[in-house]
């Protein structure tokens, strides 16, 4: 773990994010002062659903996944995130311990940060604290919102609308109007977070292809279509 030694260089890289760019210079540098850069492989845990809730992480590069577990062990429950997003908000100044697992699917570099330090410096600040209520509240409406679309019982809604979350979070805007998700999904990795097996998923991503409402080359999608659903206020959102 790398210490950083120029706080002024992370305020660069912070200022503009939410949560962050409400403190004081004096507030925020307080934190800056213990940040930590952190490296991990694809396929590492950065923290377990269950571990005491001690680090804040932003992810400036790099995709994630928190995993949450019922209590007989069966994953129940996926979020993606991409880069420029902190973590975990769920929780904030009343858990003391992971909700959830958070696991790297590709390479990442995150920032950590204790979490006493930054809930005590958002505690000092009406508007930070405002900020951060208000992210809380899109979060909520966010997962409720995803709750809503996967409990159907239609597998092919399903994958359809895991389909479009992927692209939501994970995409990135082409000149064309396609959004295109770099990071790549096995039809292994859809079925699962569908809750549907693989043959269903295969399908209906063959149909979406000969509809010519997506590609699919190399394990990534590129959707030429909008979505045929919103999700609220999700930019950048994350647990």
């Amino acid at each position: 773990m790398t210490k950083i030694k120029d706080p002024n260089s992370i305020i660069e890289i912070f200022r503009n994010q939410p949560g962050f760019c409400a403190l004081s210079d004096e507030q925020f540098g307080k934190i800056a002062q213990h940040m930590h850069i952190k490296e991990y492989n694809k396929g590492q845990m950065v923290a377990e659903q269950g571990d005491p809730r001690s680090k804040f992480f932003f992810l400036i590069a790099g995709v994630m996944r928190t995993e949450r577990y019922d209590i007989d062990g069966e994953n129940n429950y996926y979020e993606y995130i991409n880069t420029n997003t902190g973590l975990p908000y769920a929780g904030l100044f009343s858990l003391e311990e992971y909700p959830y697992s958070i696991v790297c699917l590709t390479p990442v570099t995150v920032i950590v940060m204790a979490m006493k330090d930054f809930e005590c410096s958002v505690c000092q600040n009406a508007y930070a604290m405002m900020t951060i209520v208000k992210r809380m509240s899109e979060l909520i409406n966010y997962n409720q919102s995803i709750l809503q679309i996967m409990v159907t019982s239609s597998a092919v809604d399903r994958v359809q609308h895991a389909l479009e979350v992927f692209g939501q979070v994970l995409g990135s805007k082409n000149k064309n109007g396609s959004t295109y998700v770099s990071y790549p999904i096995s039809l292994t990795e859809l079925a699962e977070v569908s809750a549907t097996s693989r043959e269903t998923a295969t399908t209906v991503v063959n149909n979406l292809v000969l509809d010519h409402s997506l590609t699919y080359q190399n394990k990534h999608f590129n959707f030429l279509h909008e979505f045929h659903f919103t999700l609220p206020c999700c930019e950048r959102l994350a647990g």
